[in-house]
């Protein structure tokens, strides 16, 4: 497997200490778009033993290069009961930047939980303003 430096730069600063770096690379990874894995980004996004940040940037990326398999993990972090709220919020603007019509039910089911953490409604308002659910 030939895998692109720039990629693999970018990619890299997802695993820095600092935020902003993490978003940073998250942002060259989307401007690469058609050299970023997007099942690399998957595990990065919903494998719990990488801190909360590593997981919004990945989750941030695959808003813009994910595909189906994307939508489907982003619902099912949507759906875990015990996901950290930032968590919750970047996978719900991600799913509403991929814009698929699958994940109405899931952030209509958020809107609809009273223990929803009110960062994590907004972010499901505004994904469904861009799917164009209710």
């Amino acid at each position: 497997m030939d895998i692109d430096a720039r990629f693999l730069s970018a990619l890299l600063k997802l695993f820095l200490e600092d935020p902003r770096q993490k978003m940073e690379g998250a942002k060259k990874l989307i401007a690469l778009s058609k050299g970023v894995d997007e099942v690399l980004l998957l595990r990065l996004a919903t494998n719990r033993g990488y801190d909360d940040w590593t997981r919004t940037a990945a989750m941030y990326a695959l808003g813009f290069v994910g595909g189906r398999q994307s939508v489907t993990k982003l619902i099912t972090i949507l759906d875990t009961p015990d996901e950290s709220h930032q968590v919750k919020s970047h996978a719900a603007e991600a799913l509403g930047n991929l814009r698929s019509k699958k994940a109405v039910q899931a952030l209509e089911r958020l809107l609809q939980d009273p223990g929803a953490a009110a960062d994590v409604k907004r972010s499901a308002v505004y994904a469904l303003s861009e799917v164009g659910g209710d």
